[in-house]
């Protein structure tokens, strides 16, 4: 209800009533712009042990509880039998091994005790439930499978140089040695997913950086009276192509796709650019996980801070690989792009004791010979 903004009297207060728990709750944008917030949380102090590998761990506060572990297999520690408290430095028995969290100061510790929270945390069976349902914090309650905090954010565009004869592409001071752009296209229909183009470009070390995630809108194509092409989705996708000198664009042929090759071809004559057709059978939600999750997990995936700022994140944090329609196609771009990129290997493995000196003269190549003695 935006007419409250309008007719409010000058120097008057809005007040809002709500539970800010949910990850996409209005609340985070209203306290992002100023506003005062009041959140009662189960526990006033938190703190959070990912994975406890070792015995101490210095706390900010003295813990009144502390859980080991969510779902359930969770319990509540025992002070002086599973850890003792030497000031604020928790000192396990042994080390747990497992997610550890440390609370102080309870809102209604008359109500809710300790036999009574642990009930509680064994029943939750994620630690964004928990921490969205008692200690209000804004976060999916499902499990999060592609969790966007993983992406590498990075703020550079890539650069064309010339030296010695030779181009090559840069970003910032990264040697980027090839690009892949997807497109899953649709036509823009009122129930259709979006027509999501993303571009990843990779380095000589295999790091990945997703450089470009947006969608494309209107029309497919647009022509004249003489039937060329002076607008739509197909000169969006020229622009991009001119704008980062992209050699191929892989267009996903299922559905709408089928003929938008041809289309695409025409519209990019004369740019050098060649357009592949990619018909994928495989589960939709097997393929994102498959190639998100390893370079998620191994933190060589970087985004481009106007991908983060886009549906991406959104897209990534509440994605559910048991849910087969949910708005997931900048992912399933993103996806596209990352399987059709080459592995490359960083580095030659050979002996770690040999010694190379180097060698200052130019080399003519490496040439395959056939011959037959």
């Amino acid at each position: 209800m935006d007419e409250q903004t309008h007719i409010l009297v000058p120097g008057g207060s809005k007040l809002y009533i709500g539970t800010p728990h949910t990850h996409d709750s209005l609340y985070d944008e209203i306290e992002a712009m100023g506003a005062d917030c009041l959140t009662i949380r189960m526990y006033a102090d938190e703190f959070r042990i990912e994975t406890a590998t070792q015995l101490v761990y210095s706390l900010p506060f003295r813990p009144e509880v502390v859980f080991a572990g969510i779902g359930k297999h969770a319990r509540v520690l025992v002070e002086n039998t599973d850890y003792r408290m030497t000031g604020t430095n928790i000192v396990f028995t042994e080390a747990p091994g497992c997610l550890i969290d440390c609370y102080a100061r309870p809102a209604w510790p008359g109500r809710f005790d300790r036999g009574e929270l642990e009930k509680r945390r064994r029943e939750t069976r994620t630690i964004n439930a928990w921490d969205s349902q008692y200690q209000l914090h804004s976060k999916p309650v499902t499990e999060v499978r592609l969790n966007p905090e993983r992406l590498i954010p990075y703020d550079a565009e890539p650069v064309i140089r010339s030296a010695n004869n030779a181009i090559s592409m840069w970003l910032g001071d990264v040697h980027i040695v090839g690009a892949v752009a997807y497109w899953d296209c649709s036509l823009g229909k009122v129930s259709s997913d979006a027509s999501a183009f993303s571009l990843v470009l990779t380095d000589a070390r295999g790091q990945l950086y997703w450089q470009v995630c947006e969608g494309l809108e209107g029309e497919l194509a647009e022509f004249d009276a003489k039937d060329r092409i002076i607008g739509g989705q197909v000169v969006q996708v020229r622009d991009l192509v001119l704008r980062y000198q992209i050699p191929s664009v892989v267009v996903e042929t299922n559905g709408p796709g089928g003929f938008v090759p041809t289309i695409l071809r025409q519209a990019l004559k004369g740019t050098g650019c060649a357009v592949r057709e990619e018909h994928s059978t495989a589960n939709k939600q097997k393929r994102i996980l498959d190639a998100l999750e390893p370079p998620l997990s191994s933190r060589f995936l970087w985004a481009h801070v106007d991908v983060l700022r886009g549906p991406l994140w959104d897209q990534m944090r509440d994605f559910n690989p048991a849910i087969t329609s949910q708005p997931d196609d900048y992912l399933d771009s993103g996806a596209g792009a990352i399987s059709q990129t080459p592995v490359r290997i960083g580095k030659v493995v050979g002996k770690p004791t040999e010694q190379r000196a180097n060698d200052w003269r130019p080399s003519a190549g490496v040439h395959e010979v056939q011959v037959d003695y």
